[in-house]
């Protein structure tokens, strides 16, 4: 039969090529025009399910083949466009609505045997028909004709509806088909349209909530899962050499996996929604459950990779959703958004941060009211103000932009000057990074803005501090920091800070060559931007760094924060090096954020040094439990609900320690946990400890 469809594509006559593909679908997906008889075909039929599922497989193979012009002497939107005039949209959608029993008849039924292996294989029949549905419509996307033809069945209809599973056993189907719909939003607005009319805001929200579909997965698939759904996470090679607990158990990993992947991707639904229109936007924001579920996210610490990847996209999200002032209000002021805003600026990752730019020059653009209570969080500011000196382009342009919008309104461009717009500013940027494109021209546009409405502000300070007179030294500097680490090493904490402060004002963003002092002119020497080694940028990162924990060994959290986040800023350069200068920088904030009772961001910095704790240091591992245990009793609920030892339990009822709430998964799991250090930490819990080493580079 696999034969048959091959031959059938390359036959050259064309209408004799889709009369013989009609009258196949036709034939597996029953003469009738009714779900009804479809069913009672394929309970009659014992060999139909087979048939179906060999063609469904062959087709799908063929779409992914790159050599496909060569097998059937035609492409994929060629391909896609015969196919959708044929019957098999029919077919694809009527599998999608065909549920097989949960049980199989009685041994005394004749078809007892069919209808258990039907209801093993049928799992997969789901999947293929959602997975062909989507690629169907990126297929044909720009062709209007066959785009009708392909609505006419109500594919979009069918797919909305399998989002939330009437069974448990039927999850897999629902996350296929949130990877299908995705396929049908990019092609075709006529399918948002659709999605919305069906109802699909409510059925989104409910699917893309905190944990639901790792909770299907959990008591779907935790004891039992069918054959077909192993096959579906396993190929027969990697299959051969294991047990059938071990299959069991990596389906159920690679599953869970597969679930988090369709959140995404329902989340990315979700912000395709938005860009419909305005209609949209407020037909999205007035659903209940996708309200509460945008709510839940945005709120959420990133404690996972996943975390990361869906906050991202929710945060894309958000800044469609801000809009309209009143909506922007409701959002972020009623809603107390504004602060997970802050939270998510000052995450250690690129995309978040890049994600989270975006909502903040989305609203500020819309009035001066959020200028101005932008400018006010001075977490935000300060945070902005670090990140312009990092090495990733994207991240500089989006901060430039946004501090162009806050000068342009009066109020806020007093804040953006006395937290560091001033003339100094605008001269180092725009010599030192005057080869990055675009820099230049948006430097010069918030020069205009501030000048504009801090005119006598920034004279004073232009007359007080010439830029033209300002001399950078890097060798000085990097005297000064040796000096910094003698009285460091000596317990002299203040002296050292100084140190490092007064070598923080001469160093360079980046090493200029330079053999002599020299006032900055547009004649200084620099390197290509983009060939900067490590120890050509590291020394101003590293300054800010040695100064924060100087400000923690003084006992000034506070000043160590913001230390820390200039010091962030300057290293977020994609090396190795920079990595472990990250890594540094960020525990030592999150320590900070610990002394100022700042949970949810010292959990995101504790968070991060976790996920890329390689080395599995003990001090990164004790500083995110305490870090996790604070948050929840804070916040009383669970910032993530995985066993902290084996990362298992996604979606299940977890046990936690009787002392300091720590979450397992089972037994096991706790006993090997209190033996690995767990005891110590649990004792001494509610003490938070300075470092045994000093930490200064």
């Amino acid at each position: 039969m696999s034969s048959n469809i091959v031959g059938i594509l390359r036959e050259r006559n064309a209408t004799k090529r889709r009369r013989q593909l009609s009258t196949l679908f036709s034939d597996l997906s029953s003469a009738e025009n009714t779900v009804e008889a479809f069913s009672l075909e394929l309970g009659r039929e014992r060999h139909l399910q087979d048939r179906q599922l060999r063609i469904l497989k062959e087709l799908n193979s063929l779409f992914g083949r790159a050599d496909l012009p060569k097998t059937i002497g035609m492409d994929k939107v060629g391909l896609g466009k015969l196919l959708v005039t044929t019957r098999l949209t029919v077919l694809l959608v009527r599998i999608l609505l065909f549920e097989v029993p949960g049980k199989p008849a009685g041994a005394g039924d004749a078809g007892a045997g069919s209808k258990a292996r039907m209801s093993q294989e049928w799992p997969l029949c789901y999947n293929l028909a959602a997975s062909l549905l989507g690629h169907l419509s990126s297929m044909v996307a720009k062709d209007d004709a066959s785009m009708e033809d392909l609505f006419q069945h109500k594919p979009v209809e069918v797919l909305t509806v399998q989002l939330i599973p009437s069974k448990v056993k039927f999850v897999l189907k629902s996350f296929t088909s949130c990877t299908a719909l995705l396929h049908f939003c990019n092609s075709s607005t006529k399918a948002c349209e659709q999605f919305l009319s069906a109802d699909g805001a409510r059925f989104l929200g409910n699917f893309i909530l905190r944990d639901t579909p790792q909770k299907w997965v959990a008591q779907h698939c935790k004891k039992s899962m069918h054959p077909s759904e192993i096959a579906f996470f396993l190929n027969p090679t990697t299959r051969s050499g294991m047990t059938p607990e071990e299959r069991h158990a990596k389906a159920y990993e690679k599953m869970l996996e597969f679930s988090h992947f369709a959140q995404i991707d329902a989340i990315k639904v979700l912000t395709r929604l938005l860009m419909h229109g305005e209609a949209a936007r407020f037909t999205v924001w007035r659903c209940r459950e996708t309200n509460r579920a945008v709510r839940r996210w945005l709120q959420s610490p990133v404690v996972t990779k996943h975390d990361l990847k869906k906050i991202t996209a929710m945060a894309k999200a958000l800044s469609l959703l801000c809009s309209t002032e009143t909506r922007a209000r409701e959002i972020l002021m009623f809603r107390d958004l504004i602060y997970s805003v802050e939270v998510g600026v000052t995450t250690p990752h690129k995309e978040c941060i890049l994600a989270f730019l975006e909502v903040l020059i989305t609203v500020a653009k819309l009035s001066g009211y959020f200028c101005l209570e932008i400018a006010e969080a001075e977490g935000i500011l300060s945070t902005v103000f670090a990140i312009v000196w990092s090495y990733n382009v994207e991240i500089q342009r989006a901060s430039l932009r946004l501090l162009i919008v806050l000068a342009s309104n009066a109020d806020s461009a007093k804040l953006v000057f006395e937290c560091g717009g001033n003339p100094q500013f605008v001269t180092l940027i725009r010599n030192f990074y005057k080869s990055v494109t675009g820099i230049n021209e948006l430097v010069v546009q918030f020069k205009k803005a501030m000048v504009r409405y801090c005119s006598s502000s920034w004279k004073a300070e232009e007359k007080k501090h010439n830029p033209r007179q300002l001399r950078m030294n890097s060798q000085v500097a990097a005297h000064l920091k040796v000096d910094g680490n003698v009285s460091f090493q000596q317990s002299e904490f203040a002296t050292a800070h100084e140190n490092y402060s007064c070598a923080s004002l001469i160093c360079p963003p980046y090493e200029t060559h330079c053999t002599v002092p020299s006032p900055i002119t547009t004649d200084l020497f620099l390197p290509p931007w983009e060939c900067l080694t490590f120890q050509e940028w590291c020394l101003p990162g590293i300054l800010y760094s040695n100064m924060a924990q100087c400000k923690l060994k003084l006992h000034d959290p506070d000043e160590a924060v913001k230390t820390c986040a200039q010091a962030l800023g300057r290293c977020l350069h994609d090396s190795d090096e920079a990595m472990k200068l990250r890594m540094k920088i960020i525990f030592r904030r999150a320590r900070a954020h610990l002394a100022t009772h700042q949970y949810m961001f010292a959990l995101n910095d504790a968070a991060y040094c976790h996920m890329h704790n390689v080395d599995k240091d003990d001090g990164i591992t004790a500083l995110y439990r305490e870090a996790m245990v604070r948050f929840r009793d804070d916040l009383g609920r669970e910032a993530v609900r995985v066993c902290s030892v084996c990362g298992e339990g996604a979606g299940e009822r977890l046990k936690r320690c009787a002392n300091c709430t720590e979450v397992y998964c089972s037994q096991d799991c706790q006993k090997h946990d209190w033996t690995r250090g767990h005891k110590e930490f649990c004792q001494s819990f509610g003490v938070i400890y300075d470092d045994d080493e000093i930490r200064c580079f």
